[in-house]
């Protein structure tokens, strides 16, 4: 066997740096693989945790109102959102509101427009709602109404307050429920930056009915006969004549022959 030379040594050398590096390499590589994986959990986790809305413990309360309605097609109504902040200061508001459906068409209908802001909260409680965003799509409405307050303080409602009204119109028959989203709808404490907002349990159930006219049945007057007059011949007594005065010539001639007949008795008695 011959003696390893120098060259075979630096060979053989080169070769195990080269094992070590490429272990090495994937090493890292699985590291940073790993990593990389954690990070992006604890991202989610932490977004999961930010966007998480209305606990259990909260204690603003939004509500509908009415929560029943029952409408014909092409008629319109509104509903009102409000808002107690139970003593609590809050510096912003995300209301969230969807209905599923059926069908190509929703029962209700409503365009921003159609969304208005109680005005005494813009001029009297410094709110300002630029979000008023009206969705349809995959049979599901949407309605998305945000809004930030400029008070220093923050805002606190003084009992139930209207937030904004809802003017909808009815174009399908059905039924809806519109509730709001407990994860995007949203009451921000002042102080602390938290979402306070009790999860809503109110909910609206609207029923859209067909436009068209029930059909009455009409009572009609059986028409009362007209007598008719049917002349009645009524026949008159013909007057009994009234008894002459006086003596009648039948009398006259009775008498007269029973006094001949008297005297011819009593001439042939004699």
């Amino acid at each position: 066997m011959e003696p390893e030379t120098k060259e075979d040594k630096i060979v053989t050398q080169t070769k195990k740096n080269r094992g070590k590096t490429i272990l090495i390499a994937a090493l890292g590589t699985l590291i940073l693989t790993i990593g990389l994986a954690i990070g992006i959990l604890l991202v989610r986790q932490n977004q999961q945790i930010r966007e998480r809305a209305a606990t259990p413990t909260g204690t603003v309360k939004v509500f509908l109102s009415p929560e029943t309605k029952t409408v014909q097609v092409g008629q319109t109504f509104s509903v009102n959102i409000l808002l107690d902040t139970s003593d609590r200061y809050i510096s912003a508001l995300t209301l969230d509101l969807s209905f599923p459906y059926s069908g190509d068409t929703p029962p209700l209908a409503v365009n921003d427009t159609g969304i208005q802001i109680n005005s005494n909260l813009v001029v009297n409680g410094n709110w300002n709602f630029p979000i008023k965003i009206v969705n349809s799509e995959n049979q599901l409405f949407q309605i998305r109404i945000g809004g930030l307050n400029s008070l220093s303080q923050g805002y606190k409602t003084t009992g139930e307050e209207t937030v904004a009204t809802i003017n909808f119109k009815a174009q399908a028959t059905g039924s809806v429920t519109l509730s709001f989203n407990p994860t995007t709808t949203k009451a921000t404490d002042k102080s602390t930056g938290e979402d306070i907002l009790l999860i809503p349990s109110s909910a609206g159930y609207y029923t859209v009915q067909s436009s068209e006219a029930t059909t009455t049945p009409t009572i009609t007057s059986t028409p009362t006969p007209t007598p008719i007059s049917i002349p009645v011949t009524t026949s008159t007594p013909s007057p009994i004549p009234a008894p002459e005065s006086g003596i009648s010539l039948p009398t006259v001639i009775g008498i007269g022959g029973s006094i001949l007949l008297l005297l011819g008795a009593v001439i042939l008695a004699l």
